[in-house]
């Protein structure tokens, strides 16, 4: 059986497109089949997306975080292992598991044929895997899908940044965690990590582990961009973070109450809002998705 790539042409500005040929030689060499798929256009006709997906060893993602985001819960129902190729701007899946570019990686991983169950969680039903966040990170990324087709890279994240600097969305929520309450009416950043991966190491919930069954719950009070800065700092230094009033907690489900309007983002991709009285819950499967060992 051959070895899907689904492939997000709009990543990494032709970064994906040039890997997925470099990928391609490497396997025409080796004598592997492959198929690519357009990560827009899903599936040949007549086909569901998991019937699809079966017809193949392992699924590659190419393209950044969301690109593998969208595919996640059809590779959980198709029982397919996934592997990611970074071509994105962060690449926290790639991260967490040590894939990179080399053709010849992927290679050795389609050899050995080793896997990894991993947990999935879910956002009032939608499967994330690294992690959901609320508040002002979340509402960078939801200014940032406003300026996704004028600007690439890193550099597309300036005027958002900018923005929410100018004007912090701040979570204002109360979380329970395994029906704990936890933050009672609270104002900040909230993190609800699978894994301790995050955007520019910055990682919040260092000892969260993709495969233990439990999601980690941050909660870093704040009232200005100013605050948000001073966590930023504290979460670079990791170490700092249970000493300077971060709250956290581990648990299988977990339920979010918002008292204003709060943006919300998933590994990287803008998630709506949770208005005013309204609840967001998070549970978690375990060991729902196979991972292709890169290592």
């Amino acid at each position: 059986m051959p070895i899907l790539f689904v492939v997000n042409r709009s990543s990494g500005v032709g970064r994906a497109e040039r890997l997925s040929r470099h990928f391609a030689r490497a396997l025409d060499a080796a004598g592997e089949r492959y198929e690519f798929c357009d990560a827009r256009n899903g599936t040949p006709t007549g086909q569901t997306r998991e019937d699809y997906y079966r017809r193949f060893d392992a699924i590659a993602a190419v393209g950044g975080d969301g690109t593998l985001h969208h595919l996640l819960g059809h590779a959980c129902r198709a029982g397919v292992p996934v592997y990611h190729i970074p071509a994105g701007n962060e690449n926290l899946f790639a991260r967490e598991f040590g894939m990179d570019g080399d053709p010849q990686r992927l290679l050795r991983a389609l050899e050995r044929a080793r896997t990894r169950s991993v947990d999935v969680p879910s956002l009032d039903g939608r499967p994330f895997a690294i992690m959901v966040s609320f508040g002002p990170d979340a509402g960078v990324i939801h200014r940032l899908d406003e300026v996704r087709a004028r600007a690439t890279g890193h550099a597309m994240y300036l005027r958002p940044v900018l923005k929410e600097a100018l004007g912090p969305r701040m979570a204002h929520v109360s979380l329970r965690v395994d029906g704990r309450e936890i933050v009672a009416d609270g104002r900040g950043l909230l993190v609800i990590a699978n894994s301790p991966q995050y955007a520019t190491h910055l990682n919040p919930a260092p000892h969260a582990d993709i495969a233990d069954g439990m999601l980690d719950a941050v909660f870093l009070p704040a009232r200005s961009t100013a605050s948000v800065v001073l966590w930023g700092l504290r979460c670079a230094t990791r170490d700092q973070l249970q000493t300077s009033g971060a709250i956290s907690a581990r648990g299988e489900r977990i339920e979010v109450l918002a008292h204003a309007p709060t943006p919300i983002q998933s590994d990287g991709e803008a998630a709506g809002w949770l208005e005013a009285g309204q609840t967001a819950s998070l549970t978690i499967r375990p060991g729902a998705l196979r991972v292709l060992v890169a290592r």
